[in-house]
């Protein structure tokens, strides 16, 4: 009993559709772990450094948690405005530019001397 060509062509085009999907999964979804990683780890970074705030700053505890305070309300801000953005220039265009200055951001945060001239 052998099958048409017909029948084993709409097989393997069907397999390489899975394969294809397959991949572009685990690309999206490694994009959504990595920026949900570096979302996680800012926030961590922002709460690590309230003691330190506490003591520069020679202030109340409750006045510097108002800086993870302030950093939550800007988060609740920016995320409808991305959506805009997205649906203006484009998802990809909008999560490149995203991760790029947020890393320019962390950098210069990490490195404040070398950004002045």
């Amino acid at each position: 009993m052998s099958t048409s060509p017909d029948v084993a062509d709409a097989g393997r085009q069907r397999i390489g559709i899975r394969e294809a999907f397959d991949r572009r999964m685990i690309v999206v979804a490694s994009v959504t772990v990595m920026g949900s990683f570096m979302s996680i780890l800012d926030t961590t970074i922002v709460n690590i450094a309230l003691p330190t705030l506490l003591r520069t700053f020679k202030t109340s505890l409750s006045n510097v948690q108002w800086v993870s305070t302030a950093y939550t309300l800007a988060l609740a801000v920016v995320v409808p405005l991305t959506r805009l953005a997205a649906d203006r220039f484009g998802t990809r265009r909008v999560w490149l530019a995203s991760v790029s200055f947020f890393t320019v951001g962390r950098c210069s945060a990490v490195f404040p001397g070398r950004c002045r001239h």
